[in-house]
């Protein structure tokens, strides 16, 4: 462990950065009258909505889940507190009744001790009717059948809110603005948080980082500066291409809006306005070669709308989704061949419960799938061995799911005692030598975790506290001494290095916020390109002379 171990400098301060995506709650639902719908109970029977008329309910989605068990157990004690109020009906309901009998069921409520009535999802109500994309998931309906309350995922005070709302609408109070309200207020300060590192949108509030750090050599390598230059501001998004005639080119994604395009020794060579509405925010650039050898870019926000896509001259093509269609906005993008049919496809994560949506060339939906909501970040892995690729997804819960080719859940991948918010793949050649995991920890600094190609975690490490953006990994094979390393940049100014298989660990400082990181190959050379606010530098690392 001493290998990780970092030293905070003089007068530096640690500080709480990271702010938990908020949860998946179904704006849309609150106020909103909700007709006649049915359940099963477990001997079979229908269970309609007329059966408590005039009443008021409380609904709790669950599955078969730690999770659902910790929320089960509260409202357990609020269904005691209320069983014998007239005017209440308490209700835990069974989100998947196809998976498991009625028998393995009631065995699991025994083992947590659930007593109140339970009631079965048969008809996929809580999806169609109360567009719930996740379990545990708590709804309260008034006696006029309106939406009152949503609470969504695993919660410390959901037996004490539900208990104040309870109170409230028991003396006649309507809850739904307000808690709407609520949920808008915390998506709005998330939006503001995730975005503050686009100096685009500095301006919208102050967020706590860690103290820059003064700049610092690594102590294992010998930094070797190829070139620097200065003709690119406030860079968002750096890529390295290799374009027909297998010249190597820097494209740095500006603030503005443009792409500054750069030559293997930094000069620049052209500047591309993207073809995109002003008013769009753009922080991320994702490239890819058609069959035909044509280049293709995908360029889209934080939570933005739509993603555009643009040809090898940066003139618009297509956008997806269609204007005008309602979500919580796009959360991740990324070009790949899964099905090997040699046209590469557009895949697009949405936070919310849209998913993933595979996109071709033209802008025309493939396929969609919601087994994941809140998706954070999309992660291409290659076929091999006449096996097509596969995509990973991972999101706020901290899993990665695994679908197919054509949009099939193949598997869900978990890391035991690690949650995984962001996945980045190791690639050697056309092989996964392994993964790096994100993990955002509540009201502490995320960590680092090194996956070997099966998952098994080979290291973690926790990074500076700050806001944290895909653009800060990159992987390279050309530190001495590992077969591959990963630099991931904090907002102190610090950029680690770590070994794929976390033997090996330095790290140094560049006295500026690190805005992005690529790796490539600068004048034959590899290299690490790192964008700051207004310079990109071009770095070789070499074994330290002992």
């Amino acid at each position: 462990q001493d290998r990780f171990s970092f030293d905070m400098p003089p007068g530096a301060r640690r500080v709480k950065a990271f702010v938990t995506p908020p949860k998946p709650v179904p704006l849309d639902l609150f106020g909103k009258r909700v007709e006649d719908f049915t359940f099963q109970t477990l001997d079979g029977t229908d269970w309609t909505r007329a059966q408590v008329i005039d009443k008021q309910v409380v609904l709790m989605w669950f599955n078969i889940h730690p999770a659902s068990q910790f929320n089960l157990e509260q409202l357990e004690t609020v269904f005691h507190r209320y069983r014998e109020n007239p005017d209440w009906e308490i209700y835990a309901v069974f989100a998947e009744p196809s998976r498991v009998s009625r028998e393995q069921l009631q065995q699991v409520l025994a083992d947590w001790n659930i007593t109140m009535p339970v009631l079965l999802d048969t008809n996929s109500v809580g999806r169609d009717e109360f567009l719930l994309s996740v379990a545990p998931a708590v709804v309260v309906l008034n006696r006029e059948s309106v939406v009152q309350t949503i609470i969504v995922e695993r919660d410390e005070s959901l037996g004490q809110q539900l208990l104040d709302d309870m109170e409230r609408l028991g003396s006649g109070e309507l809850l739904a603005a307000e808690n709407l309200a609520t949920q808008n207020r915390l998506r709005r300060e998330y939006e503001q948080l995730i975005a503050v590192n686009s100096t685009e949108d500095a301006t919208l509030v102050a967020l706590p980082r860690a103290s820059l750090r003064e700049p610092a050599d690594p102590e294992r390598l010998t930094l070797v500066k190829l070139w620097e230059s200065d003709d690119v501001d406030l860079p968002l998004h750096v890529r390295m291409i290799t374009t027909a005639g297998s010249d190597q080119r820097v494209l740095v994604l500006e603030r503005s809006k443009t792409v500054v395009e750069l030559g293997q020794t930094g000069e620049v060579l052209a500047r591309h306005k993207l073809q995109v509405p002003e008013t769009t925010r753009i922080d991320s650039l994702q490239t890819v070669s058609g069959r035909d050898g044509h280049r293709f870019f995908a360029v889209t926000g934080t939570l933005a709308k739509q993603v555009f896509l643009l040809d090898e001259q940066y003139r618009h093509v297509s956008s997806y989704p269609p204007p005008g269609q309602e979500h919580d906005g796009i959360s991740d993008v990324c070009f790949a061949d899964l099905d090997h049919d040699a046209t590469p496809e557009l895949y697009v994560g949405f936070w919310g419960p849209l998913g993933v949506h595979a996109v071709s060339l033209e802008g025309q939906r493939m396929w969609s799938s919601r087994v994941a909501a809140n998706v954070l970040s999309l992660t291409p892995r290659a076929g091999a061995g006449g096996h097509l690729g596969a995509l990973l997804v991972s999101n706020d819960r901290g899993g990665v799911y695994v679908l197919s080719a054509v949009g099939g859940t193949e598997r869900t991948i978990t890391v035991p005692g690690q949650n995984v918010h962001h996945l980045f793949a190791a690639v050697r050649g056309d092989a996964v030598a392994g993964y790096l995991g994100i993990a955002f920890v509540p009201d502490g600094t995320p960590q680092a975790i090194g996956l070997a190609a099966s998952f098994e975690e080979q290291w973690s490490l926790e990074l500076s506290s700050g806001p944290f953006r895909s653009q800060l990994v990159a992987f390279g094979q050309f530190v001495p001494n590992t077969r591959g390393a990963w630099f991931v940049a904090g907002s102190d100014g610090t950029i680690r290095i770590i070994g794929q298989d976390g033997k090996f660990f330095d790290f140094f400082s560049v006295g500026s916020p690190v805005a992005a990181l690529a790796s490539g190959h600068c004048g034959g050379q590899p290299c690490l390109l790192v964008a700051t606010d207004h310079k990109l530098t071009a770095w070789r690392f070499d074994e330290k002379a002992r």
